[in-house]
């Protein structure tokens, strides 16, 4: 009898081992954004009550891979929040030759939400940088497209396969998508993803005397440039409007407020998980049979 005992207690001493090796595995699969994500595990940007999408070839400059795509069923703007990290989402017409997205993108963050953009994230691409970024706004009254610059780098980040992506449209990138060419200019359309730290934004809005935290609302605008010091490409939701002297409240760029809190994404179970759910299967199945003992 304490042989058997002794069996039973080693077969529920491994299942609680196996228990905590799922646990941990799941932990690890969540620990990590990731930018190439389905659009399903992203959020859809409102701008009022409509997901936001964009008029095609309404960029001024760039070309199709500075044109920012989308429509009422197939969105050009998204947004995530996973493990402490922003991400943010474009849709972009084309990958130009050479391949890799080449040019600028940007998220200006209006904290306040009374139509002044107080920080920029995003792409930087041009020429030999290849960064990810947060900026501080230039000096004028960041109100609208005449008025706003990028100003003074605050912090950089490199492009990995963990805080960056420029891919294709498909099927399994965008389930719910039926047309991979809105555009229509003969080239897949391409999904522009990118990471910041939250504590990194809410450090540069601090420099500035403004408080952020992932509970804080903020509207959100997107804009694509050449360049980071010319917003000369495509605002998000806006037809055409570089070099408009209209406020950004006036021509509709500024979204719905989010909080980042509001948004968590939860990532689709990863392989290891489903290998541990498996393992902890075959134990219980195990510890079922010490009963014919």
């Amino acid at each position: 009898m304490h042989g058997k005992n002794q069996k039973v207690s080693g077969r529920i001493g491994l299942f609680w081992t196996m228990i905590a090796g799922v646990l941990a595995l799941s932990s690890a699969a969540l620990a990590q954004p990731n930018p190439n994500s389905p659009t399903t595990q992203w959020v859809p940007i409102l701008y009022g009550n409509n997901i936001a999408g964009d008029s095609s070839s309404d960029q001024q400059n760039g070309g199709a891979e500075l044109d920012v795509v989308g429509n009422q069923s197939e969105p050009s703007f998204y947004l995530q929040y996973s493990s402490g990290y922003l991400g943010f989402g474009l849709r972009l017409g084309a990958d130009k030759n050479p391949a890799g997205f080449g040019g600028c993108a940007f998220v200006g963050l209006d904290v306040n939400m009374n139509g002044v953009l107080d920080l920029f994230v995003g792409v930087n691409n041009q020429g030999n940088h290849d960064q990810i970024g947060i900026w501080q706004p230039g000096p004028g009254a960041n109100t609208s497209p005449t008025t706003t610059s990028v100003g003074t780098l605050f912090q950089t980040y490199a492009e990995t396969s963990l805080t960056y992506d420029f891919t294709p449209i498909t099927p399994a990138l965008d389930p719910t998508a039926s047309n991979f060419d809105l555009n229509g200019d003969g080239n897949t359309d391409r999904f522009l993803t990118f990471y910041v730290p939250l504590t990194d934004v809410t450090a540069a809005l601090v420099a500035r005397n403004i408080a952020f935290t992932a509970s804080s609302l903020t509207d959100l605008m997107a804009i694509t440039a050449t360049q980071p010091n010319n917003l000369n490409g495509d605002i998000n939701d806006v037809s055409g409007g570089i070099g408009s002297s209209s406020s950004w409240t006036q021509l509709g760029a500024l979204s719905q407020a989010y909080a980042p809190v509001s948004i968590i994404s939860v990532p689709e179970p990863s392989a290891a998980t489903f290998f541990g759910l498996a393992m902890i299967v075959t134990v219980c199945h195990l510890l079922g049979s010490t009963r014919r003992y």
